[in-house]
């Protein structure tokens, strides 16, 4: 029922021009069988209908369902936006959260699929700035030396969201406010 009701629904946005796929939000590939058929779908009965293209991921399910990059590729994705916050996997732990019993939580594996993946897609890597992970110039420049070392050639530095005083004060609010770094004077 839901991919039906997708299909409509992409079939009414058929009209409008100028309009662009962003997957993102929780992490797609962890459930290969549903990305497998929402790219499907794409491939078969909207073709043409987005202008651009992006997934926004941390590759974990890249590593182990490693076919879902030709499937990517196939339906003709932009790019893969792919967040890694620290060259060092243990920093970089500390920042993402990946379940350790995930493979890309360690650079063995991540970096060799990095490299495979920027074989057959773009990959822009996203790196968030935190007081535990990137925050300095000389960081910055050793993280783009490691990443560019993978064969990439597009990354983001991203601040931490902004929190109001609305936010539940919780202990996410609490990590993101004491490891915001502002990129402004960097």
């Amino acid at each position: 029922i839901y991919f039906k009701a997708l299909d409509q629904v992409l079939n009414d946005l058929s009209a409008i021009k100028q309009i662009g796929l962003s997957l993102s939000g929780l992490e797609a590939t962890s459930d290969p069988v549903w990305l497998k058929k929402l790219l499907s779908l794409i491939r078969e009965n909207h073709p043409t209908l987005f202008d651009e293209k992006v997934l926004y991921t941390n590759a974990s399910g890249l590593y182990t369902h490693p076919e879902l990059i030709n499937e990517l590729a196939d339906t003709r994705f932009d790019r893969l936006e792919i967040s890694r916050c620290h060259f060092d996997d243990d920093v970089n732990q500390q920042i993402m959260y990946f379940n350790r019993n995930e493979p890309v939580y360690r650079n063995t594996n991540y970096e060799p699929l990095i490299r495979k993946v920027n074989d057959v897609l773009t990959v822009k890597n996203s790196c968030i700035l935190t007081k535990i992970g990137i925050n300095s110039v000389e960081l910055i420049e050793e993280y783009l030396e490691w990443i560019i070392g993978l064969g990439v050639k597009e990354v983001v530095f991203r601040e931490l969201s902004k929190i109001g005083d609305n936010y539940i004060n919780n202990s996410t609010k609490q990590w993101v406010l004491e490891n915001t770094v502002s990129i402004d004077p960097i």
